[in-house]
Parts: structure tokens; C-alpha cells; sequence
């Protein structure tokens, strides 16, 4: 992560999106501009995290370690969206990861010494709580489609949500473990795409040939519509 010192930036992000209508000033005052490469993590499952983090531009995924010590994909996030807002409530550790996909351009609040400024702002917990039931609801809805979803359906959102520029490249085993499924099942399901057209092996990994087959196969498993900006804003 890289701090970005620019206020006329900064002041400029923060009008954009309405924050500055929607957060107490002082808490504004306190915010700070920074930036995530890819395949870097904005916050770490068990680890502290002392910061609210607004996204504006980029592309994550969120992850759960489970009992067994795999971990469970959960959601990607697109555009507007926030994290830390558990932790920022029950001053607690991280409870997933979220890992860069696509560079991300955030707004940070640290929890100290804004918790108590925001928990306090009747207007900012309403709002928090409208986002909050709207990104619950829809992990709900990951959550049980995805125990009667088909390898194939799976992996055909995962290859949508990951894609860079009609390519994809991900370890196998950890994508197996990712989906829930055999490495096995896994390697069937992408000789099928393959021998659908659909994908193409290179030496790096795959191209996408036809991304409107994979997202007919996809059922928007994982995907989260960008529609978080117009619930916290109320814009």
C-alpha cells in the first residue's frame, strides 16, 4: 500500500462521491488517500485492523478460512464499496481477507480516533446499516447457491470475476480449494471449456474465446451489482 499525498485529489474523491455529505467533517479531516497493487491485501482474516477503508476504484475478492484450513471464496467487489465496517463496530481483528485484483483506490479512516466520532453520528449508522444488510444479503445468497451450484458454474463466474484482458491465470490447487471441489473436477471442467471453445490453453494459463458463454454459464454467482455507492450515499 502507498500513501498518496495529494489533497486537491483527495478532496476531490471525497466530493465525487458524496462523502463528504454523508461522514462527519472531522472524520474527513482525518482520511487519507492510499492505493493497493494487485495481489496485495487490504486486510488479512485474524489479523488487526485499525482502518475503514472506502474503495473507489478497483476490483477485490474476499475470502474465509475455514475448520479445515481451506479457505472459502465469498464474494469479488467492483467500484464503490467498503471494508473494515465490522471491525470499525466490534473493535476486533479482520474477519476475512480481501485480496487485490485489480489496483484498488481507497479512502482510509483509521478506527482511532474516529470510532467513537462515527458511532456516536446517528445518520452515518443508518447509512451503515443499509449497506451492511444489502452486502449480508448478498453473501447470504453466495453462501447457499453456491453448496447446489455445478463445478462448472462456479468456475465460469471465477474466470469472469478474475480475467484480465481475456486472460486467466490461477494456481489450480488453490482454485480448487477456492471453489470447493477436487483438483480433479477441476481440471475436467476447464477441458470442457476448452473443448466448448470457450477457453483457450496458452502457456501461461487460458484466453477467453467466449466470454458470453461463460457468463450465460456464470448464473452471477460471486458477482456483486455496483449498486453499494447509491446505499451508503443515498444517491
Amino acid at each position: 500500500m502507498i500513501i498518496i499525498n495529494d489533497e486537491k485529489l483527495k478532496q476531490q474523491l471525497i466530493e465525487s462521491v458524496h462523502l463528504d455529505q454523508a461522514l462527519p467533517l472531522e472524520v474527513c479531516a482525518q482520511m487519507k488517500l492510499c492505493k493497493f497493487d494487485a495481489h496485495e491485501y487490504i486486510c488479512v482474516e485474524f489479523e488487526p485492523l485499525a482502518n475503514l477503508y472506502f474503495m473507489l476504484k478497483g476490483k477485490c475478492m474476499v475470502t474465509k478460512l475455514l475448520s479445515n484450513g481451506k479457505r472459502n471464496l465469498i464474494s469479488f467487489y467492483e467500484g464503490f464499496t467498503l471494508f473494515g465496517e465490522i471491525e470499525l463496530i466490534e473493535n476486533t481483528k479482520a474477519s476475512c481477507s480481501v485480496e487485490v485484483l485489480e489496483s484498488a483506490l481507497c479512502l482510509m479512516i483509521p478506527h482511532e480516533p474516529c470510532r467513537k466520532i462515527l458511532l456516536a453520528d446517528i445518520q452515518f449508522m443508518n447509512r451503515l446499516c443499509s449497506f451492511f444488510t444489502q452486502k449480508m444479503r448478498h453473501n447470504d445468497h453466495n453462501a447457499s447457491i453456491t453448496q447446489h451450484c455445478t463445478t462448472e458454474e462456479k468456475l465460469a463466474s471465477y474466470i469472469i470475476s478474475t480475467q484480465r484482458n481475456h486472460q486467466f491465470r490461477e494456481n489450480h490447487t488453490q482454485l480448487a480449494e477456492y471453489l470447493g471441489c477436487s483438483h480433479r473436477q477441476l481440471l475436467r471442467a476447464l477441458k470442457q471449456f476448452c473443448l466448448r471453445g470457450w477457453l483457450k490453453k496458452t502457456e501461461t494459463g487460458y484466453q477467453l474465446i467466449c466470454l458470453d458463454e461463460l457468463k450465460a454459464a456464470a448464473n452471477d454467482i460471486y458477482m456483486l451489482d455496483n449498486e453499494m455507492a447509491r446505499i451508503f450515499i443515498g444517491q
